[in-house]
């Protein structure tokens, strides 16, 4: 059995085989292609979808994370230099700009002028997570394609399929939230789910997702215990989404503080999570969330 990452074991090859696929997106795929954005939150299938759209056509491509070459070189350098030729087989070329949301706006204004210019042998496929990131005249030269959340069962469907083909031996509950934690990120429930795999087995005392180091971090910015967070969080290499899940949670339940505390406290988490999806790394946000946490909440 092919050993790797689940997550691209598993990737599916055909349009048919993605979980909620916009139902749009086949009548779009084919000689006629328009530049499409797909948007939609992280983990939805919108990469996915784009490569297999790439090799369906046969087309020649070019990909590009767009956060991580996200400035106007790269958009001069690379994308005109490829857009700006002829393909090899006489079909159209493909850019795919995954995150484009991520450019800068003066990279955004040069590709604007590429799409408009190399339109009659390129097209330009972009995944977004915040399509308010981009500019107007990014938008309008793309159909833009929405990519909803899929259904729990759908999700957890899928993931039973990928265990019952590794032979691992599950807890139902234990998969069960795997899937409701992770929520609607499928490529993280895969994740989750082979990380919490031990000796062939997905059990609740495996998951990677545990609430206790959340409760303990909940009582110590309770405690006003700032040292202690930020140990825990170097040393254990926690997953910061699941933390702000938690204690949001926690939070919300406690009889310990007023409606106001409540208020100002979860308004706080809410400002954290939007950033989560912008930082370079996650456990420096949530060291300032917990600070500012504690400060609410004394």
């Amino acid at each position: 059995m092919e050993n790797g990452i689940w997550n691209e074991i598993y990737r599916p090859k055909k349009l048919e085989d993605v979980i909620n696929l916009p139902k749009q997106i086949p009548e779009l795929v084919n000689d006629n292609l328009p530049h499409l954005l797909f948007v939609g939150t992280a983990g939805t299938g919108k990469t996915t979808t784009a490569r297999i759209i790439i090799k369906q056509l046969g087309a020649e491509s070019l990909e590009l994370n767009a956060s991580d070459e996200r400035g106007i070189a790269v958009i001069r350098d690379k994308v005109k230099s490829f857009a700006g030729t002829m393909s090899f087989n006489n079909k159209f070329k493909i850019v795919f700009l995954d995150e484009i949301d991520g450019l800068t706006p003066d990279a955004q204004q040069s590709l604007r002028n590429i799409i408009e210019k190399y339109n009659k042998h390129c097209r330009f496929i972009g995944s977004a997570n915040f399509i308010n990131k981009l500019i107007e005249p990014i938008r309008s030269r793309f159909c833009i394609v929405e990519f909803g959340d899929a259904d729990k069962d759908q999700i957890h469907k899928r993931c039973t399929h990928i265990l019952e083909d590794r032979k691992v031996l599950y807890q139902p509950l234990a998969l069960a939230t795997v899937v409701s934690k992770c929520y609607p990120d499928i490529r993280k429930t895969i994740n989750t789910m082979q990380l919490s795999v031990v000796n062939g087995k997905l059990s609740k005392e495996n998951l990677k997702i545990s609430s206790d180091n959340s409760r303990r971090i909940y009582n110590l910015i309770k405690e006003n215990n700032f040292g202690e967070i930020r140990n825990l969080l170097v040393k254990g290499n926690l997953d910061v989404d699941f933390l702000i899940q938690d204690i949001e949670e926690f939070i919300y339940i406690d009889e310990a503080f007023d409606w106001e505390k409540k208020r100002k406290a979860l308004l706080l988490i809410c400002e954290s999570n939007r950033a989560m999806y912008n930082v370079v790394i996650k456990r420096i946000e949530f060291e300032f969330l917990a600070l500012n946490l504690i400060g609410v909440l004394k």
